[in-house]
């Protein structure tokens, strides 16, 4: 354990190193003739990059804290050492590490399993995981021994039993966990359900059986519910004129018309909203039957449930509309979507709704990489200078989630309001997250991430520096008018071209570059023309200096995106990126340091 902390401690204080020294080649410039160059401190850029000191400070504090309690432990206990990896698979979802500390016995840690015994097998039985179960049972069969398994478990297997093809061993583990499961109901299969599954006369079957009309069998689905699955149009007129419920609810919340509208049988959901169904009953995700025709674009599903009062505002428990439902289904066409977004605005859907992170459907569109939905959602209006909760805005989740097609697409849209320096909430740019990304050696740390490709790599590598050289280029153009200004000494011009800076500031809420300008701002008033003068003139040379530096040579937090060699950026992929650029490239020792 100890020698983990220290390897740990040291790593994190060479990474704290490399971008200590980021900080120092992005806050001084080089100045004076060939041979006799001078280090000048860019005081703003120190001023600006303060608050990340101190985070490297906090951070160099930890590391220090982190060595301390390893060599304390390695000296307590350099008699012992023990190590086993855990393999990830084994612990998803299943344990949940304890620790406890006394000065008497020490670190103690244990793991414990999660109570969520039940999601973890439903989840299993649905994605047909059938290994995945076998593993559960063995990791719980002591508690399952004296508590069983839920309900909603047994249902979950009972559905696999009736719909999934299973071999002996899969059949086997099912039958296994129906065997562990408490509290069955007292359920049945009628013959209103057998002749239904079985094509036989279902008339006769409730003439039989009349109060099977809404009895639910051993996967809670009533003779409808089923009938509408199997898309047996005939057996449901049968039942809904015996007097069926139509919003009687599987045991997940799902209603006959869900079923109908998830399935796109057209025929089927015109005969249920006949019988005036409750349109905005939600299942146990909050989705309802408008949120399901959304995801399939499906136009006349959507028309027909939107005249029967089917809410545009209705959100699922994660806080999503029908409109963010759009980006999740695959292979529909662009028409679709144009004409399910038209008819979802004119219903009253808003555009820009947010769920409870704050992604709006264009963000959400683009965490899906769905080109078609994210084009229809612009031709629609929708803005594009937006951030989420975590301060995560159209770059941010187009470095993460974006392919080739989206990016270029990305690429051609006016993205003038964005700030692409900005930080969200972990202290990232997107330039970060792409590099981040980028160099990851384990499939394992991406996560939900996709890890594009170099050619991938070079199209963000242009969205990004597009968006970038703009925003320098119209802070540059404000400067000048400043500077202007200012040798002119005519204070009412410089003040408002100067408030222009600080309310672009304010509003991609870079405090301290408010501050500096007002700080400028200040000196104006007071008639400081030569130190105003001199403030301005600095910064206009920084901007400049970034302004002719490709983003890629600029080291992000995470290092830099590609090894430098000979004046040539080389990729991983053993590309080479040609760099017209004058500016010193650095070397590939300094680019290694960087990344470690």
């Amino acid at each position: 354990m100890e020698q983990g902390l220290i390897s740990t401690a040291a790593r994190n204080l060479n990474g704290i190193t490399a971008e200590l020294e980021a900080l120092l080649r992005i806050c001084s410039r080089e100045s004076g003739p060939q041979g006799n160059k001078m280090s000048k401190t860019k005081k703003r850029k120190w001023l600006v990059e303060k608050s990340d000191i101190k985070k490297l400070q906090q951070r160099m504090n930890q590391a220090k804290e982190t060595l301390h309690f390893a060599l304390n432990s390695s000296r307590a206990f350099n008699d012992i050492r023990m190590e086993y990896q855990v393999p990830k698979w084994f612990l998803i979802r299943t344990f949940k590490t304890f620790a406890s500390y006394s000065s008497l016995s020490g670190l103690a840690c244990a793991l414990r399993p999660f109570r969520s015994i039940e999601g973890d097998s439903v989840y299993a039985f649905g994605r047909r995981l059938y290994s995945a179960l076998e593993v559960l049972l063995d990791i719980w069969k002591n508690i399952l021994a004296e508590v069983g398994l839920p309900r909603r478990v047994t249902i979950a297997a009972a559905i696999s039993l009736r719909y999934h093809k299973l071999d002996e061993k899969q059949t086997y583990l099912v039958q296994k966990v129906l065997d562990l499961c408490r509290d069955i109901s007292e359920v049945t299969t009628t013959k209103a359900h057998e002749a239904i599954l079985q094509c036989t006369d279902l008339q006769e079957a409730l003439q039989g059986q009349p109060w099977a009309i809404n009895t639910i069998d051993d996967v809670e689905e009533s003779p409808l519910y089923l009938a509408t699955g199997r898309n047996q149009v005939k057996s449901m007129e049968v039942l809904i004129s015996a007097g069926a419920d139509v919003d009687q609810q599987s045991y997940d919340g799902w209603s006959p018309l869900m079923v109908a509208v998830y399935l796109e049988n057209v025929e089927s959901v015109k005969m249920l909203l006949k019988s005036k169904p409750n349109v905005n009953l939600c299942n146990v995700e909050g989705s309802t039957a408008l949120h399901w025709a959304s995801m399939k674009a499906n136009p006349e599903v959507i028309s027909l449930l939107l005249a029967a009062g089917a809410s545009v505002k209705q959100r699922d428990t994660f806080g999503k509309t029908p409109l963010h439902w759009l980006a999740y289904y695959e292979n529909i066409r662009h028409q679709d979507i144009e004409a399910a977004i038209e008819m979802l605005l004119v219903a009253g859907s808003d555009l820009e709704a947010r769920n409870n992170l704050g992604i709006t459907p264009f963000l959400r569109s683009i965490e899906f990489d769905k080109l078609e939905v994210t084009r229809a959602l612009v031709n629609a209006g929708c803005s594009v200078n937006i951030s989420s909760h975590d301060s995560r805005n159209v770059l941010h989740i187009a470095a993460r989630y974006a392919s080739l097609e989206l990016l270029d697409y990305i690429s051609d849209l006016d993205l003038s309001g964005i700030d692409p320096c900005q930080q969200d909430s972990f202290g990232d740019t997107p330039f970060d997250d792409l590099v981040r990304i980028s160099r990851v050696t384990d499939e394992w740390d991406l996560g939900t991430d996709r890890r594009p490709s170099l050619t991938e790599q070079q199209a963000f590598v242009k969205l990004y520096q597009g968006v970038r050289d703009q925003a320098l280029q119209n802070h540059i153009q404000n400067l000048e008018r400043v500077l202007v200004a200012l040798r002119e000494q005519d204070t009412t011009v410089a003040r408002e071209h100067l408030a222009l800076l600080v309310e672009k500031e304010t509003r991609w809420k870079r405090e301290n570059m408010v501050s500096w300008y007002r700080a400028v701002d200040k000196r104006i008033q007071h008639a400081e023309w030569e130190l105003a003068t001199e403030d301005i003139e600095d910064h206009l040379l920084d901007l400049q200096e970034e302004l002719a530096t490709p983003v890629w040579e600029i080291p992000s937090k995470r290092g830099y995106l590609w090894e430098f060699v000979d004046g040539e950026s080389v990729s991983e992929e053993g590309s080479e990126i040609s760099d017209n650029s004058d500016q010193r490239v650095e070397d590939e020792d300094d680019a290694q340091a960087a990344w470690e």
